[in-house]
């Protein structure tokens, strides 16, 4: 199972999103500071993507 390989991490890591390269998925930008709401499964960018 997937969640065995994150758990041995030992650090905050959300599995199951639809981040990805199939399709029903949304863009992340990299570099920009977000807050994770794992019990609610909100991704909270916390500046903006662009200037």
């Amino acid at each position: 199972m997937k969640s065995d390989h994150i758990k041995l991490l030992g650090i905050p890591a959300w599995y199951a999103a639809m981040i990805c390269h199939t399709h029903d998925k949304f863009t992340m930008p990299t570099g920009v500071n977000v807050e994770i709401g794992a019990n609610k499964g909100e991704i909270r960018m916390l500046e903006p993507a662009v200037a």
